[in-house]
């Protein structure tokens, strides 16, 4: 589990919803791979092995696909963790520009608390 320093904190629901596409993407994408090799591919879908990786259910990932919830902090963790396994550059950009609209919203507030005093 990464620190607990509340990085996932400053995750939007927005962020999170790009991280479940994001694995939910790479899963698909090695389920179709498995097939085209003529692997073994057993009955359960590329949305439950998402749901085994996570620890939750694959309903859970469906609700967050269709926007009628988000990620928890505590899972949004193992979104991290999943997602930076499985594509590090695209996961390290959506967390930066997670950040970057932080950052911006602290300096917009920031400054309009300047120019009311």
């Amino acid at each position: 589990m990464l620190n607990d320093s509340g990085i996932v904190e400053f995750v939007s629901r927005k962020g999170r919803l790009e991280l479940v596409r994001l694995i939910v993407s790479k899963a698909r994408e090695k389920a179709v791979a498995d097939r085209q090799q003529n692997r073994k591919v057993g009955r359960i879908g590329y949305l439950d092995d998402v749901a085994k990786n996570l620890g939750i259910s694959r309903d859970s990932v469906k609700k967050w696909l269709a926007q009628e919830y988000q990620a928890s902090d505590k899972v949004a963790q193992k979104l991290v963790i999943v997602a930076m396994t499985q594509a590090k550059e695209e996961t390290t950009r959506i967390l930066m520009e997670e950040f970057e609209e932080h950052k911006r919203r602290i300096d917009s507030y920031t400054a309009s608390l300047l120019v009311k005093s």
